[in-house]
């Protein structure tokens, strides 16, 4: 093997040499500019991307900060329109029992006059009923007429001894 002979080893060190230093010099002119180049270019891009990052998210926390704020505004706006119509309703409850009370506390006031009435009627009614059945009985007991207002006198009597009822 002609790379291990040692009388070709200075030759092959000037041409190793020479080789690395026209490889070094091409890559570092043509290729090792371009990558650099790419890398500056991703670098500052991804340095922009950032930066737009930062921005954004600086941003999304106004926006988010403006929501929280309209979104607290807009729950106590609702929770007061919510005690409004609250108290709004309770008011118009109250006026509709009170309205209420009054018409039934008439309409028992009617209904206990009626009921006077009814009963001042059925009274004179029972009355009028009782002295006629008192006078027939009499009648057959006596075996002779007796007058209306006699019969009439004696029931009136009959109540008044009993307390008036």
């Amino acid at each position: 093997m002609p790379q291990l002979d040692i009388s070709t080893f200075a030759s092959q060190i000037f041409w190793l040499a020479v080789t690395f230093g026209v490889l070094y010099w091409v890559l570092s002119t043509t290729l090792l500019p371009r990558v650099g180049e790419v890398i500056a270019a991703r670098a500052e891009r991804i340095q922009g991307d950032l930066a737009r990052a930062q921005v954004m998210k600086r941003e999304t926390d106004e926006l988010i900060a403006a929501y929280e704020a309209k979104l607290g505004e807009a729950r106590r706006k609702a929770s007061e329109m919510e005690r409004a119509v609250e108290a709004a309703a309770a008011k118009t409850a109250a006026e509709r029992q009170a309205r209420q009370t009054a018409e039934l506390a008439e309409q028992i006031k009617s209904a206990e006059s009626r009921i006077a009435a009814a009963r001042a009627q059925a009274m004179g009614n029972l009355k009028d009923v009782a002295g006629e059945v008192a006078r027939a009985a009499a009648e057959r007991l006596v075996g002779r007429p007796i007058g209306a207002d006699v019969a009439r006198a004696a029931v009136d009597g009959a109540i008044a001894a009993r307390g008036g009822q």
